[in-house]
């Protein structure tokens, strides 16, 4: 984001100051991978739906491409113990984004320890038992009740009591949490692969170091798709790609399901991305107009 900042907004142009801390207040306030989402913002900002869109793909496509041949050398050399640290495996800052006591803000602002949620197999904010999205609606109607109305607040918050109450005792309540279904442990198919990063994406605020320690939490401890050692080796990949660190859902994908899992688990996790962009632009737009008046007048 700094490297944008310098290049489009100081060195070429592109667009104003302003524009560009438009532009990051809007990625903070929105879940999603931020990073992306700033160059979805600067590229609609040139050349409107289709500058968003050649932005988007051109950030995250050389990582993705990166990212597919990089798991087959680590399938290959990986696991000779002569080859972890010329690969960086289970060194540096990927183990150190592991291990780190610094509490990182997910779904809704709530925090997590991703060093305790691997220890042990607990999570602070409780996402593994209510999930992203009910932590995302509790922390919105609680916003409601301090900040705008008590009654509307506590209508809201009563309300996602109340479904919580109901799906407690109902035998289709792992819908709302941001896994999939399942035993832990269980193989992933690709519609669960696709399911879990699409609520990571979607559901998840802080940009892509949030996203990874809820990836973490979830991948390891509950769903037990990977290993830790296996999910510290991915993170190590990732430092090799120079897009974002989200890019770690194609070694997932790989490593879980095959190959041709891995752009679907990449799809997923930038796919909210995009639309929360062009849903929120238009709105943006609205926004700025009438402000924009005022100023002249």
């Amino acid at each position: 984001m700094g490297i944008m900042q310098a290049a489009v907004a100081e060195k070429r142009h592109r667009v104003s100051k302003d524009q560009f801390v438009e532009g990051l207040s809007l990625v903070n306030l929105v879940p999603g991978a931020t990073a992306t989402e700033l160059g979805i913002f600067l590229g609609h900002a040139r050349c409107e739906w289709r500058g968003s869109i050649v932005a988007g793909l051109c950030f995250v496509v050389p990582a993705f491409c990166i990212m597919i041949v990089l798991p087959s050398v680590y399938a290959a050399l990986g696991a000779t113990p002569h080859m972890h640290r010329p690969l960086g495996l289970g060194h540096g800052r990927a183990r150190h984004l592991c291990r780190s006591r610094l509490p990182c803000r997910a779904s809704g602002g709530l925090e997590f320890n991703p060093t305790r949620s691997v220890r042990s197999r607990s999570c602070r904010c409780g996402i593994s038992t209510l999930g992203a999205a009910t932590v995302l609606a509790l922390a919105i109607g609680v916003g409601i009740l301090l900040f705008h109305s008590r009654r509307a607040g506590a209508l809201v918050t009563a309300s996602v009591g109340a479904v919580l109450i109901i799906i407690k005792f109902a035998s289709w309540a792992p819908f709302i949490a941001v896994t999939p279904a399942g035993q832990p442990g269980a193989p992933a198919g690709l519609a669960e692969i696709g399911a879990f990063f699409l609520g990571v994406g979607a559901f998840t605020f802080g940009g892509g170091i949030t996203m990874v320690a809820l990836v973490q939490e979830q991948l390891v401890s509950h769903l037990r798709w990977l290993t830790q050692q296996e999910f510290i080796d991915g993170l190590a990949l990732g430092q090799f790609t120079p897009g974002p660190i989200p890019m770690v859902a194609a070694y997932v994908g790989y490593k879980v399901g095959g190959i041709a899992d891995a752009p679907v688990a990449a799809t997923a996790v930038f796919l909210p991305s995009f639309v929360l962009m062009w849903v929120s632009l238009p709105l943006v737009e609205r926004v700025r107009a009438p402000a924009l008046g005022e100023r002249r007048q």
